[in-house]
């Protein structure tokens, strides 16, 4: 996957997903 380099071997909906929700991890523990 160019977006996250990583290679896809999961559903491109649940890469989203868990994409999503580390940044929005990384976001809270910023805060």
């Amino acid at each position: 996957n160019p977006q996250t380099g990583d290679p896809i071997n999961i559903p491109a909906g649940y890469s989203v997903k868990v994409s999503a929700g580390s940044k929005l991890k990384e976001a809270a523990k910023g805060k």
